[in-house]
């Protein structure tokens, strides 16, 4: 390429230079021919002749040389039109793919699309994880295969219309399987073709479901609890009564490091029992929603946490331990409840329990600003937090990173279905992962066999709680003692 270049540089000097020669030829020749004039007329045309041709050759190249340059400007410009065009191209797609991963993972609406056979053509993720196939492949599959027949029959009607070419808006609740319930604003919007032709129907279905609406549940299911379980007339006066008198008992139930560089120090949780329950007359924790709707909770929270201080370390064994306490929201926001705790801490010195208090996720997702000023508080005075019920729905990872956490509590839901779901397997994978990257431990709750302790292992989770591991036995026996009534004492062991 260099050789060419040099070449088709050189072909104008090369021209000149030939015309010169040629010249000096002639001149030579005329001198040795002694100026015969039929000679210098031979050799005039001759050097006329040489003169033209290499004049013809070089305009040749030159023309060809000029269309080349001009071919190759055209090229030029083509590429950078091309090179314009393509920019354009990727930018459009970045903005369309923004605009699909909105839609398809971040839209909190549940979205699907419906064809012609009420196939679906296309859904988004909060459509699936509502019907819980997750990483299930729904295009493609009728809605009621996917509905079911009973939950068809509920919407098909409405579906009917939306394909005869009405747009269609409603409310209904639905219960979910694992007994949550739901209240859905529900559209179907026609997809029209040529000619006015519903070539499919667009569903787009949003949960309008207020903590009001949780509140009504929970009265409904305490005054049903008040009445059929207890015999109670006044359940506040009955459950305010029982605090006066003492009437409540702590119970404890193991927590078990599972992983080899767990810490090994005494983990208990602490429930909180009526003596009522303890004879039979109501089932454990019954009266929890019942004190929650009387506005109890708060004071329900202070007498554990009294009482549990109470419980020297001395009865633990020797060691500190870590006793784990559910706080409600309604505790959280109490006035003047850090300082109540932090004053039980102090009063009882450097010998008390470490306290780790559990939140829920709905209780820190419903007041964050109050939740974190609890959490950081406390943290001063040794307490430690844990997150429960985690996993069981999306949960902001901006949380994780707000809250000084110590635990994660996996939920049960995921745990009990640990040996049959690879999807459970991984969500305790993910979960594992996103809680190691920011220094917290993990705790898979409803532990319910061997086979699942021992999966766990596998699984790098931090700690395990569950029947498989103890039942909840009496607080006011030493720890040891609840560690004795371990159902798999070898378990213990193992980690110890």
């Amino acid at each position: 390429m260099k050789i060419g270049r040099k070449l088709t540089k050189a072909i104008p000097y090369l021209g000149a230079g030939g015309i010169v020669i040629i010249s000096a030829l002639l001149g030579v020749t005329i001198f040795l021919t002694k100026a015969e004039i039929q000679w210098i007329a031979f050799l005039t045309g001759s050097l006329v002749a040489a003169s033209i041709a290499l004049s013809s050759h070089f305009s040749s190249h030159a023309w060809k040389m000029t269309r080349r340059n001009v071919q190759l400007a055209s090229a030029r410009n083509k590429l950078a039109a091309e090179t314009v065009l393509r920019l354009r191209a990727e930018k459009s797609l970045e903005e369309a793919s923004h605009a699909a991963h909105f839609l398809d993972e971040a839209l909190p609406a549940m979205l699907s699309y419906l064809d012609s056979e009420r196939r679906v053509g296309f859904h988004n993720r909060a459509f699936a994880e509502w019907l819980g196939r997750r990483d299930a492949r729904l295009d493609g599959r009728n809605v009621a295969e996917l509905l079911g027949v009973a939950q068809y029959a509920e919407v098909k009607e409405r579906l009917d219309e939306a394909y005869s070419g009405s747009v269609v808006r409603y409310e209904h609740t639905r219960k979910m399987e694992d007994g949550r319930v739901f209240r859905m604003a529900v559209q179907y919007l026609p997809h029209f073709g040529e000619k006015g032709k519903v070539l499919g129907v667009f569903a787009i279905l949003t949960d309008i479901t207020r903590r009001e609406d949780i509140a009504v549940e929970r009265e409904i299911y305490a005054g049903t609890m008040a009445g059929e379980l207890t015999a109670w007339r006044d359940v506040g006066h009955r459950l305010s009564d029982a605090l006066a008198n003492d009437e409540f008992m702590l119970f404890a139930q193991k927590i078990i490091p599972v992983a080899r560089d767990a810490p090994k120090a005494t983990f208990l949780e602490i429930l909180l029992r009526l003596q009522e329950e303890e004879e039979n007359l109501m089932p454990p924790g019954a009266f929890i929603p019942l004190a929650e709707q009387c506005g109890l909770l708060p004071d329900l929270d202070r007498w554990v946490v009294r009482n549990v201080l109470a419980w020297e370390a001395t009865e633990a064994g020797g060691t500190r331990a870590i006793c784990s306490i559910n706080v409600s929201g309604a505790t959280i926001r109490e006035p003047g409840i850090v300082e109540f705790i932090r004053e039980q801490i102090r009063a009882k010195g450097p010998k008390s329990p470490i306290l780790c208090f559990e939140l829920s996720e709905i209780d820190a997702l419903a007041d964050v600003d109050r939740t974190t000023y609890f959490v950081r508080e406390l943290k001063r005075d040794g307490c430690r937090f844990a997150l429960c019920g985690f996993g069981r729905d999306p949960v902001s990872m901006s949380m994780l990173k707000q809250l000084p956490l110590d635990y994660v509590k996996i939920d049960a839901g995921i745990i009990v279905n640990l040996l049959r779901d690879e999807i459970a397997v991984a969500k305790v994978k993910g979960i594992n992962r996103v809680a190691h990257s920011l220094g917290i431990k993990t705790i898979a709750e409803c532990v319910e066999s061997e086979a699942i302790l021992t999966h766990l292992e596998t699984l790098d989770v931090d700690f395990a709680q569950g029947f498989a591991i103890s039942r909840p036995a009496p607080l006011i026996a030493p720890a040891r003692d609840v560690i004795e009534r371990d159902r798999y004492v070898g378990a213990h062991q193992r980690f110890s």
